[in-house]
C-alpha cells in the first residue's frame, strides 16, 4: 500500500476495472463493536477485524512486528449498483485487511496485511 499523486491513468478510462460504476466515499458512521457487527460495511475503519476465516496465522506476526489492525475494506459492504451484472469482485468476494504501527499519535507504515476471500 502507498499514497501517490493523481496519475493521468485515473482520469482515463481505459486504465480501470472493467465492469466497475464509479461512486465516491461519503458519510460514515461511529457504532460500537457490537453494532459494525451487525452494520454492513465497506471500510471498517479501527476497533477489530471481522474475519471470513478465523486462523491466528493471518495476523499473529503482524501483531509480534508492533503492527495493529488499522482497516478492512470487505466487499460485502459494496452498495448495490457499483459493478455490472456478470462483473467479477476483484477481492473475490472478501476483504482487505490493513495493519499499521498505531501510536498515540500517529499512524505510521501502514500496510497490507492479508487478503481472505470466500
Amino acid at each position: 500500500m502507498f499514497e501517490h499523486p493523481v496519475s493521468k491513468e485515473s482520469l482515463d478510462s481505459t486504465y480501470t476495472e472493467f465492469g466497475i460504476v464509479k461512486h465516491y466515499i461519503s458519510e460514515g458512521i461511529f457504532v460500537s463493536e457490537e453494532q459494525a457487527f451487525e452494520t454492513p460495511f465497506f471500510i471498517k475503519f479501527g476497533g477489530n477485524p471481522f474475519h471470513i476465516q478465523e486462523e491466528e496465522y493471518y495476523y499473529t506476526q503482524l501483531e509480534k512486528d508492533g503492527y495493529s489492525f488499522l482497516c478492512q475494506i470487505d466487499e460485502d459492504g459494496y452498495p448495490s449498483g457499483l459493478f455490472h451484472s456478470g462483473t467479477s469482485l476483484p477481492f473475490g468476494f472478501g476483504a482487505v485487511y490493513l495493519y499499521a504501527i498505531v501510536t498515540e499519535d500517529s499512524i505510521k507504515n501502514p500496510i497490507v496485511g492479508y487478503w481472505q476471500y470466500s
